[in-house]
């Protein structure tokens, strides 16, 4: 009946896109997995490739953007990989940011601002943190430190995110904020700029 092949062509799709997702995830963590290795050793090199990768994405979410979103977050989608690539490919343009601060002002600076926390998303989301975790973990900072600021210091003490031309970060949301951007403005020798947001309204 109709229903009976509807019912078989519904199950033929939810197969195909099982087997089609369990390969994306495969070829994800083989990406991932190199560029971790080649980090250790080459970190220059592994910086391309990250960036060869995202660069793909960014022509995906050109052609074939998720659908799932609204129209605004395919539009934010494109901007956020647009402005990780910028930040790995012209880093002399570039500013390290918290959240919380407000991009606008950088960008209409002529600067690319990037968050911490954006980029070691799109780090984990790569399958190649766990090797940014370990250089963490070396460099003794603690476990109990925020995920998302282990990741990217990690990152950036193995070389693979490149020396920004400034950094500005807050006091808001996150205490890594206090411990990642101290550390790496002096590891870096760039102009670090803090914002002083006052806890009380009668501050």
């Amino acid at each position: 009946t109709a229903n009976n092949m509807a019912n078989v062509n519904t199950k033929g799709y939810v197969r195909q896109q099982v087997v089609f997702e369990d390969t994306q995830y495969n070829v994800l963590n083989r990406f991932g997995e190199k560029v971790g290795e080649i980090a250790e050793n080459d970190p220059v090199k592994a910086r391309k490739l990250l960036l060869a990768g995202y660069r793909l994405q960014e022509k995906r979410l050109a052609l074939f953007p998720d659908r799932k979103l609204p129209m605004s977050g395919q539009y934010v989608a494109k901007i956020v990989m647009n402005n990780i690539i910028q930040a790995l490919a012209k880093p002399e343009n570039a500013a390290m940011v918290s959240i919380f601060v407000p991009g606008e002002l950088l960008t209409a600076a002529g600067l690319t601002p990037y968050s911490v926390e954006a980029l070691s998303c799109f780090i984990a989301g790569t399958k190649c943190e766990q090797a940014f975790l370990r250089q963490t973990e070396k460099e003794g900072f603690p476990e109990t430190m925020c995920s998302y600021h282990r990741v990217f210091l990690g990152a950036a003490l193995n070389g693979i995110v490149p020396k920004p031309k400034c950094m500005v970060y807050t006091n808001l949301a996150c205490d890594g904020n206090m411990m990642t951007f101290p550390y790496l403005k002096e590891k870096y020798h760039v102009p670090g700029f803090y914002i002083d947001v006052p806890y009380e309204k009668n501050q």
